[in-house]
């Protein structure tokens, strides 16, 4: 099988910037018989109203025509009656049912797809609100389907709530504004055989029942639209898809050949899925779907208005990670509206705001999603629903422990007896949470059906018969977490047990019922008072107690399904062919590791321990789904050592995050361990200072052979001579100090012993290399997160350290860092000009001396990789914040970091512009490093200049290369064009003493210096 993984941004990337109009198929028959019918159906329609004429005695052609066929001709006219008149009535049927019937039902269906998307799309949930930032995404999938002869089915991949079927919605929109028919499809709950065709079939005849008169007609329809290519068919919910226990062992067998079967159909197909097993090996393109930016998703919730203070908006669309979810964007912009998310900037707290002071991305979630649902119980969201406030409330408890039986099961659909049999109340499935909800709901006059039925009308729930089924998954988490206090408790079971939530629901547990464990331990009821004790007078914490759970299913799920204790033969084979969990422990131990950072006494360091420990041992099926997995951890990760660093319960694990760093091979993840480890700061420095200091470059004597070593490798390639067992030489003593005969399988336990030997000491390099490569990614990033100035044992002293083994290094006894890792230092600096000044782990200071920095390494370095990397950062740092501002009259106005002072002499440089980035002026044929150049023609009091920041590419250009960084006072001073209206000075020193222009990075010109003269 054929699969193509790529990312949305660089789908983006390589896509065109609009979609067009959608391409019908059309044989090169198409118009000219088309034209036919149209002069047939006009033919006849002619002859019709001749005939009506000629009755009324008039005279027409027809009464000639009459006599012609009288006599002799009858036989000739009454063959060309039947032959022709056929053919006319065919061509006016067909133009009737062309203009009136197939393109009345076409207008009808696209007429809802473009004005109603969210009704159309059946996992679209009632909240449903604009759909920002996919655009592009949306038009690169369109230009991709649109031509037949290189289409392919697409499979979008994407996390929980990271808006898979919001694409779908903006997707079907689009398609039937460009003329295409899209069919969105619900996987979840199809049995039997998976045709994509057949499916959006039956789909099409529900949405057109009303506007068709027969079957038979839509089946005309829906032909006539498959011939011309407008059938786009959008299916949701992969990983819900043949979930039958007949179908358990051929489930990913017939999802790939569905899938292949719609690709030799030429069948437009988009599918919208989560991580799973099933994804491996399909004929299909997989883009991995991106989190929305923070601009886009601030543009949405902002009102505009001037009352609301973008910074606080901004900061909890940053600290709360809206941008992850669309779920959380409606709920902030419904907030927002509402004015519920600032009534907590003006520090007037009630019980319907929305505090933000304080907490991390999980408890910013709490109260953002406790305040929404309260504003739904208050009336202040949904208010033309006839209920009042104890209604309201007593729904959201129904529909809560609705949720958290739905988690148990991983599944969104639940049925009412799966929490309670109204006939037998008491033979529930888990009486813990029907014992919380008639606590809850005493005295309510209404049921679980009537509250599931006025749930549906809130638009948090569908209802289908005797189930219902949560629109959201984030929703539901959150729901499903008010619940848990009921089912987390100190009688909690070791082992799974009937009637008990836990530990059975953590045996294949869903994302969903994780995120309502760790949104739980957020709130009043899950977080850890010690206030509560044990029957055996110790103290219980529940999130001490949660942790646990979590951690225990971690380590029965590192284990395959099924494994028995047998011989090595069965343990090889089911190492081999056993369905592993490991990627299912991963999420297990984010959880874990999430919920701990909030506890008294967190055991951070145990966890971290036994995450190295089994980490070289991690794999799966999906590759793919491994590396989510462990980027998803290591995120969470550094958030919660951030968290345990600011709360002082404990010391930070980071050693054993850099310690996974090393045993991990996959360079992605890498990557993401740095980045979170660099924004540790203080506290990440103070415990990764002795492994910073520089990397034991040992440089071996070159290997000496023997003379003989020719004849030596030859007569070790020989082969041995194995006596027989007849032979006397078969029992021969080895005690003479011969060589012994081995054996075929001796020597083949040699040479296995030889390979496991070599690989060992390859990746003990390996490890070791990645250390250092660390390190040096680290150093930059961590001198852009501490708080300490410029002294001994800071990592301001180590990164000089680092520079000056750059290159050729400066004569105090130590040696030069190879290629691999002075790329790396420069890979640091490129990661830590990607923190712009919002940054809540970047400082201006050290802005700026990474920039000097930088630089100084530009001047040591002599690979060309390294040097186009520091350009890339140096780039990054010339850039502007954020985008020009734009006032109502639609004039730029310029950042303050792209003003320019007016005048034609050299006015004292401004206080707040670094001296690195004070343009050279030039003096008598010298070179003033600090000073503003008006002798020179420029009037800019920043170097590089306004017009050349400007221009796209700029800085890239001999601004950067040549002016941002002046050279030692004394140089010689000349000339290096900016463009074509201005010149400015760049004064350059080669290393080998010559002067000139340089023309690029590394190049120089030994063209002799002209001399200054003012402009």
């Amino acid at each position: 099988m054929n699969r193509v993984k790529v990312s949305s941004r660089l789908l983006t990337k390589r896509g065109s910037d609009r979609a067009h109009r959608w391409r019908v198929r059309k044989s090169r028959w198409y118009f000219p018989l088309l034209g036919l019918t149209f002069l047939g159906a006009v033919v006849l329609l002619v002859l019709v109203v001749m005939s009506a004429v000629t009755l009324g005695g008039a005279a027409t052609p027809l009464r000639g025509a009459q006599r012609r066929c009288g006599g002799d001709n009858g036989l000739a006219c009454g063959i060309l009656q039947g032959v022709i008149m056929p053919l006319l009535t065919l061509a006016l049927a067909t133009v009737a049912y062309l203009f009136f019937r197939f393109r009345r039902v076409r207008r009808a269906y696209a007429g809802k797809a473009v004005g109603s998307p969210v009704d159309l799309v059946e996992t679209a949930g009632g909240i449903f609100g604009r759909v920002v930032g996919r655009d592009q995404l949306c038009d690169v999938l369109m230009e991709d389907l649109r031509d037949s002869r290189f289409r392919r089915a697409h499979v979008v991949v994407g996390g929980v709530g990271t808006g898979k079927t919001a694409l779908l919605v903006l997707l079907t929109e689009r398609l039937a504004r460009q003329g295409a028919v899209p069919v969105p499809l619900r996987l979840r709950g199809v049995q039997g055989d998976l045709d994509f065709r057949q499916l959006a079939y039956e789909r099409f005849r529900r949405e057109v029942q009303g506007h068709v008169r027969s079957d038979g007609e839509t089946e005309k329809v829906w032909r006539r639209l498959c011939q011309q290519g407008r059938v786009v068919v959008l299916a949701d919910g992969l990983e819900d898809a043949l979930l039958g226990d007949e179908l358990a062992q051929e489930r990913d067998t017939v999802i790939r050949l569905a899938i292949r079967r719609a690709n030799d159909e030429r069948l437009p197909l988009v599918i919208a899925s989560r991580p799973h097993d099933s994804l491996r090996g399909l004929d299909a393109s997989l883009t991995d779907r991106e989190p929305l930016s923070e601009e886009a998703a601030l543009a949405y919730i902002s009102s505009g208005a001037a009352w609301e203070d973008r910074q606080r908006l901004d900061w909890i669309v940053e600290k709360a990670g809206i941008a992850e979810a669309p779920t959380y964007l409606q709920v902030a912009r419904d907030l927002h509206a509402e004015g519920l998310l600032e009534r907590a900037l003006t520090g007037e707290f009630d019980d319907e705001g929305l505090d933000t002071r304080g907490g991390d991305r999980a408890a910013l979630r709490v109260h953002l999603l406790g305040t929404w649902l309260r504003a739904l119980v208050v009336g202040r969201l949904r208010p033309e629903l006839p209920l009042g406030r104890d209604d309201r409330q007593a729904i959201l408890e129904y529909l809560s422990a609705l949720a958290c039986v739905g988690l148990a099961d991983d599944t969104s659909d639940v049925e009412f007896t799966d929490m309670v049999d109204e006939r037998d109340p008491t033979a529930s499935r888990f009486p813990e949470i029907v014992t919380e909800l008639a606590r809850r709901v005493h005295g309510t006059r209404l049921d679980v059906r009537l509250a599931a039925h006025w749930g549906m009308r809130m638009g948090l729930v569908d209802l289908s018969g005797d189930r219902l089924r949560f629109q959201h998954s984030v929703i539901q988490a959150h729901l499903g977490a008010r619940f848990m206090n009921a089912v987390v408790h100190p009688e909690v079971p070791e082992a799974p047990t009937a009637g008990r939530y836990f530990p059975a629901a953590l045996e294949n547990p869903g994302r969903e019922l994780l995120i309502a464990l760790v949104l739980w331990s957020r709130t009043p009821d899950g977080s850890c008072p010690h206030d509560r004790d044990h029957k055996d007078g110790d103290l219980w914490c529940p999130v001490s107690a949660t942790r646990d759970l979590l951690l225990n299913a971690a380590c029965l799920a590192q284990q395959s399904r099924g494994e028995r204790p047998g011989t090595a033969h069965r343990e090889r084979v089911q190492a081999v062919f056993g369905r592993v969990l490991h990627t299912k422990a991963l999420q297990l131990y984010t959880a874990a590791i999430e919920v701990d950072s909030v506890d008294a006494e967190p055991r951070q360091r145990q966890i971290a321990m036994e995450l190295t420990t089994s980490w070289p041992d991690l794999r799966a099926r999906d590759p793919h789904s491994l590396a989510v997995a462990k980027t998803l951890l290591v995120s969470r990760f550094g958030e919660a050592l951030r968290t345990v660093a600011h709360r002082h319960t404990e010391q930070p694990a980071y050693l054993w995050l850099f310690q996974i760093g090393v045993l991990e091979p996959s360079y992605p993840v890498r990557v993401a361990i740095a980045q979170e480890i660099g924004a540790g700061g203080d506290s990440a420095f103070g415990i990764l200072e002795p492994r910073l200091r520089g990397p034991e470059i040992v440089r071996e004597a070159p290997m000496e052979r023997p003379a003989s070593w020719p004849l030596d490798t030859w007569g070790h390639q020989q082969p041995e001579d194995f006596p027989e067992p007849g032979d006397p030489q078969f029992h021969r003593d080895d005690s003479d100090g011969a060589p012994p005969h081995r054996t075929p399988r001796a020597r083949q336990e040699q040479r296995r012993e030889l390979r496991r030997r070599e690989e060992t000491e390859r990746e003990e390099e390996e490890r070791k290399w990645r250390d250092n490569v660390l390190c040096a990614w680290l150093i930059p990033l961590l001198v852009g997160s501490v708080t300490t100035r410029r002294h001994h044992d800071t990592p301001y002293e180590i990164l000089e350290s680092w520079v000056r083994r750059v290159g050729t290094p400066e004569h105090d006894g130590t040696s030069a860092l190879d290629l691999t890792l002075e790329v790396a230092l420069a890979q640091g600096f490129k990661y830590a000009a990607n923190r712009r000044d919002r940054h809540p782990h970047a400082r201006s200071q050290a802005r700026e001396y990474l920039s000097e920095q930088a630089w100084d390494m530009l001047k040591r370095s002599r690979f060309w990789f390294t040097r186009l990397t520091l350009l890339h950062a140096l780039t990054l740092w010339e850039l502007p914040d954020g985008p020009p501002r734009r006032p109502p009259g639609g004039r730029t106005v310029p950042t303050p970091r792209s003003r320019s002072a007016s005048g034609s002499r050299c006015p004292t440089a401004p206080r707040s512009i670094p001296s690195w980035r004070r343009r050279p002026s030039c003096a008598g044929g010298r070179c003033r490093p600090g000073a503003l150049n008006g002798s020179c023609g420029s009037t800019s009091a920043v170097w590089p200049p306004p017009s050349a920041r400007r221009r796209p590419g700029a800085a890239k250009s001999a601004s950067t290369i040549c002016g941002s960084r002046p050279r030692r006072a004394g140089a010689p001073c000349i000339r290096a064009p900016v463009n074509s209206s201005r010149t400015s000075c760049c004064c350059s020193t080669s290393p080998s003493g010559a002067t000139g222009p340089r023309t690029g990075c590394g190049v120089w010109s030994t063209r002799p210096a002209p001399t200054c003269r003012r402009a």
